[in-house]
This record gives C-alpha cells, structure tokens and sequence, in this order.
C-alpha cells in the first residue's frame, strides 16, 4: 500500500541580498530546525494559494507570490513529501510571530551555517548553482 504524498510549499523571500529562513518553535515538529516559511497544502488549494495562506497564518502578512524555483522530494516518518519552491515578497513591516520563535535575513553563502531541514537545504543548492 502506497502513502500519498504530502504536498509542502516554501516561500524564498529574499530582501537586499538576504534570505528569510525561519526558526521552529520548541514544541513544534522538528522543533528548532530552520526552514525557508511555508507550509502544508489543504486539499484542491493551489501552490501559490496556499503559501499566500500560509505566510498571512505565520507572520501576518500579505504576500506575493512568484515564480516557481524547484522541487524536492523527501521522507518524514515515512511519509513522501514534495517541497515547492516559488519566489515570494511582501511589503515591509513588522513579521508577526505565529508559528516560529525567531527569523533571520542571511546571505546566500551563510544559509548553510544555520541547521536547516533537509529539503531546505536543497532549495539552498539550488539558488547556489542557478
């Protein structure tokens, strides 16, 4: 018998230079581990959809979403997970803090000091080699 997969979305907001990743609260599923902000779809919602849902649900805000950058696929508990990447903003303000205890902007060649998921960190291959 197969698992469906799970359909995840992440947001690449990037902002003179710097890349938002946000940190999993402590109680949270993999808690402490750094992630590009996103998020699970509901079932019939679209990607772009859901990730404009899911930003307003983390932080608050009202965000754009553009183009798709990749794909990843990989396993949680034994279940398939497939990350969408797209390219996202939103306009400047205050992040509130629903889901995550803290956010950083980090450049490009220091997203890989931080302890990210493992599908983030192919995202991060990914904008390193295009």
């Amino acid at each position: 018998m197969s698992v469906a997969i799970k359909k995840v979305v992440a947001a690449v907001i990037e902002k003179n230079g710097a890349f938002l990743i946000a940190k999993r609260k402590k109680n949270a599923v993999l808690s402490g581990k750094w992630e590009f902000p996103g998020g699970k779809l509901e079932p019939g919602e679209s990607a772009a959809a859901g990730l404009k849902r899911e930003l307003l649900e983390e932080f608050a805000v009202s965000a754009r979403i553009g183009k798709f950058i990749c794909s990843v696929r990989c396993e949680h508990d034994g279940v398939p997970i497939e990350l969408s990447a797209f390219r996202a903003s939103f306009d400047p303000g205050e992040l509130s803090l629903r889901a995550h205890e803290q956010v950083l902007w980090v450049p490009l060649n220091e997203l890989s000091d931080h302890d990210l998921l493992d599908a983030d960190k192919e995202i991060v291959n990914h904008l390193a080699g295009s």
